[in-house]
């Protein structure tokens, strides 16, 4: 027995109002019956107290209550549900009158009949014409929660799976773990799958989801088969076939592309490729789609220090479609904002001595933040030859620049002299400190250097030391510290002295300094040193520095001259300049590019027929980065990588006459040129519109987020919006702000596959079109995997189903006996205290 409830037992409180009742009474009658009225009254107490806690009996029952639910789906060949049916109908007659069974059919909905029934219906599907409709999913979710709630109590329950093991919607674990909690047993009978020749479009990914007009590109595609047969594949743009190819397919995944591409700006963003098989059973499944979304004219900025030299690359590149702006580095836009006006930034022949370092940081972040692309081509002024090791440019690119200096043959003594007046303090030490150390990682163990600071006396940080042992000579880098006045001869005779001995081919010493020295024979030292093979190279940082006498020195001693008042820029003179003393990074000899990985973006360009390219600049990969081109001897010469939200890529050969003279005669100079930047440009045209589509039941609900260029979201902004459909007809979509910065609308979408959302901004006028489509449902899918929940599932077997090993329980409820006997407790209290 079992209790519903146990607070009513507080009345049993009232057996002590009795108690007391009875110590108390003046009652005549003998002590017996008294004792005995007094009992009975109690006991009916306690049995109505129990009645009130709704008392239950439960008693064994061994009875089987069957549930059978077929899969009648397309993708099940309806003779595999006929023999399911005459099962199940062979099942039931082996029942006890005790026993009971229900038969469920499932498809897009769930359907109890009975067997007979069920089996004329699908017989004549199979004569006549099927209910498409039911039988378009397999919601085998939904009808394992259906036949979970109708199990009776009091019986053993048992469930039949007849299916062929493809759900297309819910989550069929759940269901299942619930019913094995619940004490349901399973079994599985898999049917067959439909055995008419059968195929379908599984997939269909472009190259890129975002274009340009003009630009090429791929569109892959899957298609599935389950015997081999003939078709053909055809590809459609507003309803025009855009390319068609006959193909054999094998049982199995079939993988097929429609290569170059080419779209134009009136092309719709929706493409479909068609499937026509030689036979097929569902025609809904030969169709599927792609949404390619086509920005408007490409906008690039290049960037050389004489902008004339570029004119064949602009001529070439416009030519092609973009819109083609070249500039001195002093036309870098110093604001992010107004560097968002470009779609890539391209740097040719510029130092990184002329990039001032907060327009670094603006380049890295136009790339990793706001998706712009990034590429730099090869010259003298490039890569690590430009002092771009260790900036915020090189964070972008896919190469990296100390590679030059490992490829050196003959082996290098360098002397740092570095003015550590007081005049230094602060940053600017701090910085020559730092330049000092890229310079030593930048060469290579067979190289010497050592580091001299000066004030009023040379200060020897670092002796003449081999250039393996880095971390000994950077640290001795760091007991640099400013103070004191500024006498440089003494320190320039002392790197002298060091540099003769160094027994190396290439000695050479970088003076930086920002003030005026004590006197000297500075022209003499300086030509003694280039008679002896000793180059020297200077640097001003400031407008106090001895600019002309350092600008003597630098031309005397056969070096450099630098000159800046930013002492962050410090560290890119120091490394482009350790880069250009030996020049070992550039290889100048004729050679033709060798495609290695074009990733599609390449495709059409012959490069079998290209002239030769006259030079390049040595750099090496980095790990995370695609090579696409190589010389013939290996080196890298197009690369890319991902580089936050946008691309860097390096190209380390030329455009102009210096290495590609032959090159901007080919008819692939622009093509070439025009695909690299396609592949480099931003991709994202929504000025800060950011767009989630969810499907519903219903329709679509979109998940709209607004922010400005600073990446800072928008609030109260009023919103036009509209859906157009594929078949014809616009609906309005009412947006409402759900968040700061954050929009929601639902576009309902009934029994329509596609269609184009057009948002609008009507505060600024930004405006923003995705696409959304659905593909036919997956019951036309031909999958054979079975889900590891439902392969799990012990085979089917009658004699398990009828199995009786296992007890169930029925209850029944047990206060109508306890009123009754509360009654004649009652009824015999009354006698016992009257009679006798």
């Amino acid at each position: 027995m079992e209790l519903i409830s146990l607070q009513p037992l507080w009345w049993l409180l009232l057996l002590v109002v009795l108690g007391v009742a009875y110590r108390f009474s003046l009652s005549d009658r003998p002590a017996r019956f008294r004792r005995l009225a007094v009992g009975f009254r109690a006991a009916a107490i306690v049995l109505v107290v129990l009645a009130l806690c709704r008392p239950y009996l439960h008693r064994p029952s061994r009875a089987v209550h069957v549930v059978h639910l077929v899969d009648v789906s397309e993708s099940v060949d309806l003779d595999a549900g006929i023999g399911a049916l005459e099962r199940v109908m062979e099942l039931d007659e082996k029942l006890k009158s005790s026993d009971s069974s229900e038969t469920v059919l499932f498809g897009d909905a769930v359907r109890p009949m009975e067997p007979e029934a069920a089996k004329l219906m699908l017989e004549k599907w199979r004569d006549t014409v099927a209910d498409d409709v039911f039988r378009r999913n397999t919601r085998m979710a939904e009808a394992l929660r259906a036949a979970r709630l109708g199990f009776p109590s009091g019986k053993l329950r048992r469930l039949v799976l007849y299916s062929d093991g493809i759900p297309t919607s819910g989550t069929v674990a759940n269901e299942l773990r619930r019913m094995e909690k619940e004490g349901i047993e399973l079994s599985f009978e898999r049917l067959q799958r439909v055995q008419h020749p059968e195929a379908s479009v599984v997939e269909v990914e472009p190259s890129s989801p975002v274009v340009y007009a003009g630009e090429s590109l791929r569109i892959k595609t899957r298609v599935s088969a389950n015997q081999p047969m003939k078709a053909r594949l055809r590809l459609i743009n507003r309803g025009v076939v855009c390319g068609e190819q006959a193909v054999d397919l094998e049982e199995g995944e079939n993988r097929f592309a429609f290569d170059n591409i080419v779209i134009k700006a009136e092309d719709q963003p929706l493409w479909q490729v068609e499937l026509i098989p030689e036979e097929d059973r569902f025609p809904a499944n030969n169709i599927a789609g792609c949404r390619i979304e086509v920005a408007g004219q490409v906008r690039v900025l290049v960037l050389h220090k004489t902008p004339r030299k570029m004119r064949h690359f602009k001529r070439a590149v416009e030519s092609q479609g973009f819109s083609v702006e070249v500039r001195t580095p002093l036309g870098l836009p110093s604001s992010l904002d107004n560097l968002l006006e470009f779609d890539a930034v391209v740097l040719a022949d510029i130092p990184a001595t002329d990039i001032p370092d907060r327009s670094m940081q603006n380049l890295r972040r136009y790339v990793n933040d706001f998706g712009g692309g990034l590429l730099m081509l090869g010259s003298e002024n490039s890569f690590g030859l430009g002092g771009y090791y260790k900036t915020p440019v090189e964070e972008v690119l896919p190469i990296t620049s100390r590679f030059e200096k490992e490829k050196e043959t003959p082996s290098m003594a360098m002397v740092l002299v570095i003015d550590k007046s007081g005049s230094m303090q602060g940053a600017p030490i701090e910085l020559a400190r730092r330049a000092a150390k890229a310079t030593v990682e930048l060469l290579s163990p067979r190289d010497k250097i050592a580091v001299i600071g000066f004030d009023s006396q040379p200060f020897i940080a670092c002796d003449m030391t081999s250039a393996a042992d880095i971390g000994r000579i950077q640290d001795s880098i760091d007991s640099i510290h400013a103070s004191g006045g500024t006498s440089m001869y003494p320190a320039m005779a002392e790197g002298d002295r060091m540099l003769r001995s160094a027994g190396t081919r290439i000695r050479h010493m970088i003076l930086l300094t920002d003030g005026q020295s004590t006197g000297g024979d500075f022209e003499g030292i300086a030509e003694d040193m280039a008679v002896s093979g000793i180059t020297v190279s200077s640097v001003a940082l400031g407008g106090g520095a001895a600019r002309e006498l350092l600008q003597r020195i630098a031309r005397i001693g056969r070096g450099r001259y630098y000159e800046t008042m930013d002492a962050s820029s410090v560290p890119q003179i120091f490394t482009k300049e350790t880069m250009e003393v030996s020049r070992s990074a550039i290889k100048e000899e004729p050679f033709v590019p060798v495609s290695v990985d074009t990733m599609g973006f390449l495709d059409g360009i012959d490069f079998d027929e290209a002239p030769f390219l006259l030079g390049y600049v040595m750099t090496r990969l980095k790990s995370a980065a695609r090579l696409h081109l190589v010389t013939e001897s290996g080196e890298p010469l197009l690369a890319s990588n991902q580089a936050g939200l946008g691309t860097g890529m390096a190209f380390t050969s030329d455009a102009t006459e210096l290495w590609a003279g032959e090159w901007v005669e080919w008819d692939g100079f622009g093509p070439f040129w025009a695909q690299v930047l396609r592949r480099c440009v931003r991709k994202d045209r929504g000025q800060g519109i950011a767009v989630q589509t969810v499907e519903e039941p219903g329709g679509i609900r979109l998940l709209i987020d607004r922010r400005d260029a600073a990446l800072k979201p928008l609030s109260g902004i009023g919103w036009d919006g509209t859906g157009a459909f594929e078949m014809g007809g616009t609906s309005s979509v009412e947006i409402r702000e759900t968040g700061f910065g954050r929009y929601e609308a639902f576009l309902p979408m009934s029994e329509k596959r596609n269609c184009s959302l057009h948002l609008v901004d009507k505060d600024s006028g930004a405006a923003r079109t995705v696409g959304w489509r659905r593909d036919y449902p997956d019951e036309y899918r031909l999958s054979s995997d079975v889900p590891e929940s439902l392969a799990n599932i012990p085979a089917f077997d009658s004699e398990t189903i009828l199995d009786r090993d296992g007890v169930a329980f029925t209850y029944r409820p047990a206060y109508p006996l306890f009123i009754f006997l509360a009654m004649g407790a009652s009824i015999l209290g009354i006698l016992f205290r009257r009679v006798g």
